[in-house]
């Protein structure tokens, strides 16, 4: 299934809303949480050949007493 920028528009636009239920002319869908939507998500972006990062963010820190 090739994706567009529309895919990648509703699914931040379910992910702002909070919602886990997208709807469709003739059905719904429903996605396994906010864990999902981002799945979802990154997996659209690294089809349309973006990239955003996750936020995770990891932090070293060290008194120099070593």
């Amino acid at each position: 299934m090739a994706f567009t920028q529309a895919d990648l528009d509703a699914i931040e636009e379910l992910i702002a809303e909070g919602t886990t239920k997208n709807k469709y002319e003739d059905r719904e869908e429903v996605i396994d949480g906010l864990d999902g939507l981002l799945r979802r998500r990154d997996l659209i972006l690294r089809s349309l050949g973006q990239s955003k990062s996750s936020g995770a963010v990891t932090v070293r820190v060290s008194k120099g007493l070593g």
